[in-house]
């Protein structure tokens, strides 16, 4: 009975925790609808979270689903921390003539990439821009 009790409890206990992550994603969606603008650096660390790929897929599938084979010459628009940028560079491989060149309108965000990707695998092609914002 106890036992019972207990898996119950943490059941509860996982479901509001999933549930209010999922909160959080729809509430920051909307509110992106609503005053659109550049993610802000403070999000970063959701963005790399190991629960977001239990949810969306990891960056592989991903790149499955895009039909991503090596060889291509990708344009990746808003890299942002490079969470798929990486894997991406890996699979086009400089050795199969394929590059990945990323633009980003953040200076904050443009060295992220090129630095995790250095680390991961040197000398593969990743070439990393600043693109110009437009003031409205």
């Amino acid at each position: 009975m106890l036992f019972r009790s207990t898996l119950i409890l943490a059941g509860r206990l996982v479901l509001g925790i999933v549930g209010l992550y999922l909160l959080t994603q729809v509430i920051g969606r909307v509110l992106r609808r609503i005053r659109p603008g550049l993610t802000p650096l403070q999000a970063v660390p959701q963005l790399t979270m190991p629960l977001r790929w239990q949810f969306f897929g990891p960056p592989e599938r991903i790149l499955d689903r895009a039909g991503i084979t090596p060889g291509m010459q990708v344009l990746e628009v808003g890299p942002g921390p490079g969470s798929i940028t990486v894997p991406l560079a890996q699979r086009v491989s400089a050795r199969a003539g394929g590059s990945v060149t990323c633009i980003e309108i953040q200076p904050e965000m443009i060295g992220t990439p090129g630095r995790r990707t250095a680390v991961t695998f040197p000398g593969e092609p990743l070439r990393c821009s600043l693109a110009r914002r437009r003031r409205r």
